[in-house]
């Protein structure tokens, strides 16, 4: 079984709390004796961001990160920005356009001056009144207004290629706190067209026909899951409370193009930080992995933060040092497992306070249960 990540976008000074995605794919991975694999999204970064860099740079800088987190060298990582992943790209598109899922109409689409919001007129209302923890448009009488450029946005008729869903067979997830919020986004899904084309930003090019756009970049790196996971296997994609409207779109792309039902979603909670003695919350992924200087101390304290019955899970700044006290400089190397660990075992035995408990017992040298020898496991880097 693969385990894979939504694809992260990298980048140097991101925040160092969105390092527990891939810890949470590690984990699971851990757990169920699954195959870690990261996805990275740099196409289109050049064009939103002056600073970006190109493609392998931005590769390089993730996989210092991934150093710094404990996660195995030997993980491979993929990215958007290569020819094979465009190659995959016009690909499947031809496989949407051949099934009858990629069309081309006019519609009126209203779109912001930067171009990041493009968008069909009809659908503005609702998107702008949907709760959504990051909102790229709000309503601002006379109009809407995108919240990256503030610029209001502009409708005009235009031709556009937009790809049409069918209801899905399935879509799993685990923990089920967040099963509703998955039932609501496919119904968001099939209640209207999902336009795949920017007419303001140069892409992948999409053809319908005579039709010529580019492709929006979030639309093509959804289609990566069969780009990692061959269409015979099963996996598991790992999103966050923030990106579960994204994940669900993939699990949809990916049965629209394989008709598989066997890949399903494990969402986890977002991780904000109470400062105490220390101040952590604004640090980069850089300064804090300096800071912990070690890659169990930087696993252990952002697994503090996995409450699977929360969309948020707190932690005290001061576990920080409280880890490094706690825990040896070194760890010994577990016995291999020969079976997994189901999640709703993991669910039950990592957390925070069992987390505290294991640290607890160090300090004392009390001896360890076999579940406590499990976390400890997991904590240890896979260098």
């Amino acid at each position: 079984m693969k385990v894979v990540t939504l694809p992260i976008t990298p980048g140097v000074g991101r925040l160092f709390t969105t390092l527990l995605n891939p810890l949470v794919a590690d984990l699971v991975a851990y757990s169920l004796l699954g195959e870690l694999r990261i996805m990275l999204n740099t196409v289109g970064i050049p064009k939103l961001d002056k600073q970006a860099e190109a493609p392998e740079v931005l590769l390089q800088v993730y996989r210092n990160h991934l150093d710094g987190l404990g996660i195995a060298k030997q993980t491979p990582c993929f990215h958007d920005g290569s020819q094979d992943f465009e190659d995959y790209f016009q690909d499947v598109l031809k496989r949407l356009l051949q099934k009858g899922h990629l069309t081309q109409t006019r519609m009126e689409i209203s779109a912001c001056a930067c171009g990041r919001v493009e968008i069909p007129t009809e659908a503005l209302a609702r998107v702008a009144g949907e709760y959504r923890r990051k909102k790229l448009i709000r309503l601002s009488p006379p109009g809407f207004i995108c919240e990256v450029c503030k610029s209001i946005l502009i409708s005009t008729k235009e031709n556009v290629a937009v790809c049409r869903f069918r209801m899905p067979e399935q879509v799993s997830i685990f923990p089920s706190l967040f099963e509703k919020e998955v039932d609501v986004t496919v119904s968001r899904i099939m209640s209207y067209p999902t336009v795949i084309s920017r007419n303001r930003r140069e892409f992948s090019q999409i053809k319908i026909g005579e039709y010529t756009s580019s492709a929006d970049t979030d639309f093509r790196w959804a289609t990566f899951l069969g780009y990692i996971i061959p269409e015979t296997e099963s996996g598991i994609l790992v999103a966050s409370a923030t990106t579960l409207n994204q994940a669900v779109k993939v699990l949809m792309l990916d049965q629209l193009l394989t008709g598989r039902a066997r890949c399903s979603i494990v969402a986890h909670p977002l991780i904000r930080i109470h400062d105490q003695q220390i101040s952590l919350s604004g640090l980069s992924a850089e300064a804090f992995l300096s800071l912990c200087g070690l890659p169990y101390v930087s696993r252990t304290f952002l697994s503090l933060g996995l409450r699977w019955d929360t969309m948020e899970g707190i932690v005290d700044s001061g576990n920080l040092h409280l880890i490094q006290k706690s825990l040896p400089r070194r760890m010994w190397v577990n016995s291999v497992r020969q079976s997994p660990i189901m999640l709703e075992k993991v669910q039950k035995l990592f957390g925070r306070q069992t987390i505290l408990n294991l640290l607890k017992k160090f300090r004392n040298r009390d001896s360890l249960t076999e579940d406590e020898e499990f976390l400890l496991g997991f904590l240890e880097p896979r260098m």
